[in-house]
Formats: C-alpha cells, structure tokens, sequence
C-alpha cells in the first residue's frame, strides 16, 4: 500500500514539482475552459489558478536553490 511509505520514499518516486505543477495548471485550465462550468464556479477557479501560479513559482525557485 503506497499509504504505508514514508515521505522520503514517495519523494523519490515522484516527478518535479515544477512538472507537477505543469500538469496541475494544465488540467485547472480544461475544466475552467469547460462549457458546463458555471460563472461563479469559472470565476473561483480562475483565482485558485492565478494564486497556485504564484505559489508554484515560489516552490519551484526554492526547489532549484
């Protein structure tokens, strides 16, 4: 069970953070793209994007450091 690793070996397995958040930011931008979204759901997330861009540039500055 993966929920019984500890965080250094789940770290290990995983890809940057920085494509981590790539990934993240590419999948936020389908579903606020998405016709069934509603205005006040769309407007919500783009927020949460513009603050996980901004948060993520943070991270990935201290990961290359």
């Amino acid at each position: 069970m993966s929920e019984t690793m500890t965080n250094d070996q789940s770290a290990q397995n995983q890809p940057p953070l920085s494509r981590c958040l790539e990934n993240l930011q590419k999948a936020l931008a389908d579903v606020v793209c998405h016709p069934d979204l509603s205005g006040d759901a769309k407007s919500f997330l783009i927020d949460f994007c513009k603050v996980i861009s901004e948060k993520a540039s943070e991270s990935v500055k201290g990961e290359k450091a």
